[in-house]
């Protein structure tokens, strides 16, 4: 991979020390993954909402989620809103991990690390792997920033971890805030860090809304007659084969399906990198969706709420009703078919 922002070798044992230092704590034999604690980056001020896994022996190490968007997803995955994980749901990670594998679950790159840091790692769930998993993007290596940052991530845990061996309370302040280990520049140009309790952001779903500026377009559509029995089900989401150039990291694009809600027939399909910037292209699918038959539908359902955001201001616009399901029958069968064909190429 070409990237001027790798971590150098300095660093990759320092990280290396601090994670080996994590695993002999075993802090997971007296924390649970529920009980969070925040750690902000020194240098770009986000804070990391950390969550220790090893309680039930499955799976071992830490993981930081990034910020109010961190944040909501990890509440999502410990509130029990998901317990058959959605199709989605490892393409929106975003946190940085530190995990504790087997041999065989390295990729060769992170072998090589430690072959040329002359470490020895034997045995189950002894070998550290660290990975940055960013929404859209497949996960990857850490950069040289977050390499420092899961540095101050692994420290503060053991310092807190040390800490709710004794009390756990300290992880809760007043109103409900949360514990969240703050840096500070001390005298001799070192860190210092202390206690502060944070209320966190409402996390407020980013997806763009998209409308015609077409007001010849608008009327028409309009004009149209409404046919009850004629409804569409459309969805985004992310294909679930990535893409990119090499040497770049690979993204999954964003998919937009439309598509017949009686018959579940494929109406309208594309694909896109950024849909706060592409989104638009949706809308044209959905418009020659309509004007193709000459005929408006009764409803357009969609089930996720980017979807509901992206498709609303064109919808208000035209006339058609909108509205936000549990369920989409044929949507759910194209992904499954999707994902059963590029399995097989």
């Amino acid at each position: 991979m070409v990237n001027t922002n790798t971590p150098d070798l300095t660093q990759w044992k320092a990280l290396y020390e601090l994670a080996t230092e994590f695993n002999r704590a075993r802090c997971w034999d007296w924390m649970d993954d529920y009980e969070i604690f925040g750690v902000r980056d020194p240098e770009s001020g986000l804070i990391y909402y950390c969550s220790i896994m090893g309680a039930s022996a499955e799976h071992f190490g830490i993981a930081a989620y990034r910020d109010v968007h961190g944040l909501y997803l990890l509440n999502k995955i410990l509130s029990n809103d998901m317990p058959d994980f959605p199709p989605d749901f490892s393409y929106e990670q975003d946190c940085l991990s530190c995990s504790f594998e087997d041999r065989n679950m390295l990729l060769k790159e992170e072998l090589q690390t430690i072959k040329n840091l002359g470490l020895k790692f034997r045995g189950r769930n002894q070998w550290p792997s660290f990975q940055d998993y960013t929404p859209g993007l497949l996960p990857w290596f850490l950069t040289g920033d977050q390499c420092r940052t899961m540095q101050h991530i692994l420290r503060q845990a053991l310092q807190v971890a040390g800490r709710c061996r004794e009390n756990k309370k300290i992880l809760l302040g007043k109103n409900n805030t949360l514990l969240v280990r703050t840096p500070s520049q001390g005298n001799d140009g070192t860190l210092e860090w202390k206690d502060r309790y944070v209320q966190p952001q409402k996390y407020v779903i980013e997806s763009g809304e998209f409308t015609s500026q077409n007001d010849v377009l608008i009327q028409k559509l309009r004009r149209l007659k409404i046919d009850k029995c004629f409804e569409l089900e459309a969805d985004i989401f992310y294909a679930p084969a990535p893409v990119g150039d090499k040497g770049q990291r690979p993204y999954f694009p964003t998919m937009g399906v439309i598509l017949d809600r009686k018959s579940g027939l494929l109406l309208g399909a594309e694909m896109v990198r950024d849909l706060k910037t592409e989104g638009h292209i949706f809308l044209s699918y959905l418009v020659d969706t309509i004007l193709k038959p000459n005929k408006k539908p009764g409803c357009l359902y969609v089930a996720r709420p980017e979807a509901y955001i992206l498709f609303n201001g064109f919808c208000e616009q035209i006339g058609l009703p909108l509205k936000i399901v549990d369920h989409l029958e044929f949507v759910n069968e194209f992904r499954t078919s999707l994902e059963e064909q590029m399995h097989r190429e």
